[in-house]
């Protein structure tokens, strides 16, 4: 099952929307942010097995971009020396010479708040994933959704970034 379905999408399916999954973030309230983000990652070429390095500073950030990537299929890296058609970083790592995506940000990069914005019109929704698929290169989607199910919520930002290893 796919990362963000399992841990987003079906919360808010057994009623459970307005709930506080992360920091004040409800279930229903991250879901939105993370499908917008992802709407926007899709029309900037991110699917399913496309690797995507998320290396932002801001620990809430990390987590919606991971889980964003997730709901595409794609497979979230940390490293900082992959080249791919994107990458997720703060300005101050931004090296990489594809599209780039950071609060702040300025041509020829996009700007976080404005994607959000513009993916809210066309929200993605969750790929088809087999658990074997990589969600990142240290865990497989079953693994990372047994360590999404075994975690006590809610949980801060820092310690769902630590699980999803963003």
């Amino acid at each position: 099952m796919n990362v963000c379905f399992g841990f987003l999408d079906s919360a808010v399916i057994e009623g459970r929307a307005d709930e506080v999954v992360c920091g004040e973030l409800l279930f229903a309230t991250m879901l939105e942010q993370v499908a917008s983000l992802a709407g926007a990652l899709r029309h900037l070429g991110v699917g399913p097995d496309t690797v995507v390095p998320v290396l932002v500073e801001d620990d809430l950030d990390a987590v919606l971009a991971a889980l964003a990537v997730a709901r595409l299929g794609g497979v979230v890296t940390d490293r900082a020396d992959h080249e791919g058609p994107i990458a997720i970083c703060s300005a101050q790592q931004a090296t990489h010479t594809t599209i780039r995506l950071f609060r702040g940000a300025s041509e020829p990069d996009v700007d976080w708040d404005m994607m959000l914005r513009a993916g809210r019109s066309d929200p993605a929704a969750a790929e088809v994933v087999f658990d074997n698929g990589n969600f990142s290169a240290a865990h497989t989607v079953a693994q990372m959704n047994a360590l999404l199910d075994a975690v006590a919520l809610p949980l801060t930002a820092a310690a769902l970034r630590e699980v999803l290893g963003v």
